[in-house]
């Protein structure tokens, strides 16, 4: 395996190391279906506490996620900046112990029956696994190869789904065949074996460390020239610090931090309410309702081979916009037209996006500033998310109905969609 480029100059030319791609899909695994386990279980938590939290679950159960949400604002960015500072085999590592130590407070809720366990235990997994996405995808960028990047990162959109997906069904068929207890422990046990997975994921970033020392980069460098030019290339980063590394990011990363953060926002609004839009405005039964919205999931499955498209095409910009238009005309379907229909191509959009974000985003910044730039991204988002749902909350309680933020929702996609025409624009021009 040779190497072209010396260390936070360029893009390095190298084989995707897969053994470390399968390694990070696995500890995935384990913490997002910790997450997701509470809410699965929400009916069964709710009927726990009942004695003493009837009336009030409801509230502190929305309560521990506005919480979680609002730190997100800060603590996203910080993570990114984390990954940046130091390595991200060791940032995942404290965040997967963060779900061990929450998810041992949900069995303790439960052992001793005491309501804050679950409360601090509901915060602790949200925060780690929302930011996991950062270290994870930062620990991508640096070992995927740069043509392989949107089918890795494919993969690993696929294995976040499934892991939903089998929380989804698995969870509730265990509670009601083994108990809540039993259910509890499997998250527990899967959680410990998170972090096991990313003790074994640092000590492989380490050999690669070791191994990328002893090699030499281009036969026209000698060795000494070559650890001259990274000490020299080194000493001038640190020289930068942190908040200049941010000022100096180009509009375009802005533009394009503008176009994913919305995006995301879209797909949170759209995991969380589609259901409850179906069924209310198009009259559809719950059951049907669900199977409609999980349309756009579904695509999850096949991530992995919109990513080896992407990579094929190497066309990412246009992959971007095409998302857009996709998803405006998505939701314009979705809300006027037809359901079904409208909610296909609205997940189209968002799981092509999916496996375009990061890939572009090593185009806009350094690899040595990947996790301070996605961060900056993910903070962006919370904030919007925090905003926007407080707005939705007040509308729907005045108009008893979601449509109005579904179309809403047209308008924000639509801005978004035309800031991708100008970062595409500007984009085109600079190439010239």
């Amino acid at each position: 395996m040779n190497t072209k480029t010396v260390k936070g100059n360029s893009i390095e030319e190298q084989p995707t190391n897969y053994p470390i791609s399968i390694w990070i899909c696995l500890a995935n695994i384990g913490s997002f279906y910790a997450m997701c386990e509470s809410p699965t279980l929400h009916d069964y938590w709710k009927e726990f506490f009942v004695k003493d939290y009837s009336s009030s679950f409801e509230f502190y159960f929305n309560l521990a996620s506005s919480i979680s949400m609002i730190s997100l604002i800060f603590f996203s960015f910080f993570i990114g900046l984390l990954c940046d500072l130091y390595s991200n085999s060791i940032v995942l590592i404290g965040q997967t112990i963060f779900v061990v130590l929450g998810q041992f407070l949900m069995y303790a809720s439960f052992y001793w029956n005491f309501f804050w366990f679950f409360f601090v235990g509901r915060i602790l997994i949200y925060l780690a696994v929302q930011t996991i996405s950062t270290s994870t995808k930062t620990y991508l960028n640096q070992h995927v190869a740069e043509k392989e990047k949107a089918f890795m990162f494919g993969i690993n959109s696929s294995s976040i789904l499934i892991s939903k997906c089998v929380v989804l069904i698995a969870q509730p068929a265990i509670v009601q065949k083994y108990g809540l207890e039993s259910a509890l422990l499997l998250t527990f046990g899967l959680a410990c074996t998170s972090l096991v997975i990313s003790f074994i994921l640092y000590f492989l970033e380490e050999k690669m460390n070791n191994q990328s020392l002893e090699q030499i980069p281009l036969e026209k460098f000698s060795t000494q020239e070559y650890y001259s030019k990274s000490l020299q290339v080194q000493s001038q980063e640190s020289q930068q610090s942190q908040w200049d590394q941010v000022k100096s990011f180009s509009i375009n990363y802005w533009l394009f931090g503008f176009i994913i953060a919305s995006s995301l926002l879209v797909t949170n609004v759209i995991d969380n309410l589609l259901p409850a839009y179906i069924s209310s405005y198009w009259k559809i039964d719950t059951i049907d309702a669900t199977r409609i919205a999980s349309l756009c999931t579904f695509y999850g499955f096949f991530n992995w081979l919109m990513g080896m498209g992407y990579d094929w095409l190497q066309k990412g910009h246009e992959w971007l916009l095409f998302s857009s238009f996709a998803s405006l005309i998505g939701q314009l379907i979705l809300t006027q037209y037809d359901p079904v229909i409208g909610t296909a191509i609205v997940g189209l959009g968002y799981n092509m996006r999916v496996v375009a974000m990061l890939p572009l985003l090593g185009k806009f910044v350094k690899k040595e500033s990947t996790g301070k730039a996605f961060g900056l991204i993910r903070s962006f988002k919370d904030l919007q998310s925090t905003i926007t749902f407080l707005i939705i909350g007040i509308v729907v309680n005045e108009t008893h109905t979601y449509q109005t933020s579904f179309q809403g929702v047209f308008i924000f996609i639509t801005v978004y969609t035309i800031i991708n025409l100008i970062l595409y624009s500007n984009i085109k021009f600079q190439n010239k």
